[in-house]
């Protein structure tokens, strides 16, 4: 944990994978922007405003949707496309 390096290998027998890493402090104006694709805001900053509004961190797509006046299908499928992004946690358990 003090160092600045890592040493990773694959276990024995193993077979050889893909990994990608990107820092947590690492920020990308390029990305922030196509976050926001044919959009005219960008969605993470849609999400602040609504947690804000909101009172919490976590909160039901259905609420979400209904503020965003957008059909809950494509707020899921956006909150799905920024969970597999690793910017939120979904839980689609919680939803109903």
């Amino acid at each position: 944990m003090n160092d600045s390096k890592i040493i990773m290998s694959r276990a024995r027998g193993a077979s050889i994978g893909q990994a990608k890493f990107e820092s947590t402090s690492f920020y990308n104006e390029n990305y922030f922007q196509r976050l926001m694709g044919i959009d005219d805001y960008n969605p993470l900053n849609r999400l602040r405003e609504f947690a804000k509004y909101f009172y919490s961190d976590t909160f039901p797509i259905s609420e979400f949707a209904r503020w965003l006046k957008m059909p809950e299908e494509s707020v899921t499928g956006l909150c799905i496309d920024l969970a597999n992004k690793g910017f939120i946690f979904y839980d689609r358990l919680m939803t109903k």
